[in-house]
């Protein structure tokens, strides 16, 4: 996010990150516990003048419609950023593999639309704590349902370190959607002040 940053000419980011407690009880109580709780941060970094919040986990990525529904924040919006940049970057791929979780794939299914590009999910399952092999057996499950491009989750590090070790085709998640919620800088009296809900990020 910071070498993002320095290339849109932000030398000096504010950066504010907030991870997310993880959730007790039923997974109807722990799916109710980390909306308030993302909805509370949002909140947060929008009132203390963010002016670009991120969300790098599909976790926090499946509720982003319902946020940008209900706040005024400033959200990345992953999705539209993906969009573009396959469409700048990628313009003959088709289908995209999101390297997602099980959990993960039925919350995201409804807001990961790419456009024209088709999304698959993996079928094995995965987290954010996989094994190198589970994240390459996932990845070949994508390339077998068709994927050309494997997408994980932006604030997935491990797993966009280890596809591109093993010279799969993987897009760097992280950069892209960075480099896709900043403007370049222009004269300005503070710091541009960036949020990060959810996890290290990007």
């Amino acid at each position: 996010l910071r070498q993002a940053a320095a290339a849109a000419g932000l030398t000096s980011p504010k950066i504010m990150t907030v991870t997310l407690p993880a959730a007790e009880g039923s997974a109807v109580a722990r799916g109710r516990d980390l909306k308030i709780r993302l909805f509370e941060s949002v909140r947060a970094f929008a009132n203390g003048e963010a002016e670009a919040i991120y969300l790098p986990g599909w976790t926090e990525l499946a509720l982003l419609p319902e946020l940008k529904a209900e706040t005024q924040a400033p959200l990345v919006d992953f999705f539209a950023v993906m969009r573009a940049h396959l469409a700048a970057a990628h313009p003959d791929v088709r289908t995209v593999g999101l390297l997602a979780g099980a959990d993960e794939q039925a919350r995201l299914a409804p807001g990961s639309a790419l456009g024209p590009v088709a999304v698959c999910f993996s079928r094995t399952e995965l987290g954010m704590a996989s094994a190198p092999d589970a994240i390459r057996n996932a990845a070949a499950d994508l390339r077998a349902q068709g994927a050309q491009v494997i997408v994980p989750a932006p604030g997935h590090a491990a797993a966009i370190r280890e596809l591109q070790i093993a010279g799969l085709p993987v897009i760097d998640s992280a950069a892209v959607y960075a480099a896709g919620g900043l403007r370049p800088a222009t004269a300005r009296p503070k710091p541009f002040k960036i949020g990060i809900v959810g996890g290290v990020g990007p």
